[in-house]
């Protein structure tokens, strides 16, 4: 019963994370979407992309009936960990700014709320994941890690510069760069912190 209930939400993953990606690309509209392949300079996309990829490759694993192999189990929960970030970061930091309503429109309902959600729920209590080790928690933050990076290093390279045509798109560093470097170092030890919860979640109660 588990396993059906799992398979139908990576399912419901998988097909939906393409479909909102195409629904940003052609027909962008509000709040930090953008059209065409400049939709992939988002965590957001980023981080849905790879639960996509995550999903499609554990319903492979249970199709073929051999078991989830660990590396894809990895992938799986840096994959939740990174989607549970960007809904994290909707519900605490960019909701309250620019407003939920705004947050949740468009591609965004499922990237930031739909996705995540069914992603969280699915590790926590229906993926089985017996050989989970704790040093997973810490790579579930390389792909927060990776993004800080090429986020901050945009920025240096090619100055902050003006909305709407800023790099510093998420508005991180619109209190200087101090509390923004502030706020990336705080995001990273959250990255972490979900990531360990969602582990101890799912083999206490997954």
């Amino acid at each position: 019963m588990k396993k059906a209930v799992s398979l139908l939400l990576n399912a419901f993953i998988a097909v939906t994370v393409p479909y909102a990606w195409l629904k940003m690309m052609f027909s962008a509209g509000g709040l930090l979407s953008s059209s065409g392949w400049g939709a992939l300079k988002y965590f957001t996309v980023l981080s849905n992309l790879l639960m996509g990829l995550a999903s499609l490759i554990y319903i492979a694993a249970l199709v073929i009936g051999k078991g989830v192999p660990r590396r894809a189990a990895v992938l799986k929960h840096t994959a939740t960990t990174a989607v549970a970030l960007t809904f994290m970061t909707v519900m605490a930091f960019l909701g309250p700014v620019f407003g939920y309503g705004t947050m949740f429109s468009g591609a965004n309902l499922w990237f930031h709320l739909l996705v995540p959600i069914a992603a969280i729920v699915d590790y926590a209590f229906f993926f089985e994941n017996p050989d989970s080790k704790f040093s997973d928690t810490f790579a579930a933050i390389i792909p927060m890690l990776a993004y800080s990076a090429f986020y901050l290093a945009n920025i240096l390279i090619n100055g902050k510069g003006e909305w709407p045509d800023t790099n510093d798109w998420y508005g991180f560093l619109s209190w200087g760069a101090i509390p923004g470097l502030g706020i990336f170092a705080a995001m990273l030890l959250a990255t972490w912190g979900m990531a360990a919860g969602l582990r101890a979640l799912n083999r206490k109660i997954g």
